[in-house]
């Protein structure tokens, strides 16, 4: 991150439920950010 000057990252992530069992969802995000969309949507949730 330091050597790119990002200020912050972020990736997709797979579900799982309590129990640990992985579920086959994947939570996708875009490939950059900037800050006014993210005041209207959060992809990141």
């Amino acid at each position: 991150m330091e050597e790119n000057n990002y200020e912050f990252t972020f990736t997709k992530y797979q579900l799982i439920k309590e129990n640990g069992k992985k579920l086959d969802k994947y939570i996708e995000v875009p490939k950059t950010l900037n800050y006014k969309p993210v005041l209207l949507k959060n992809p990141i949730v």
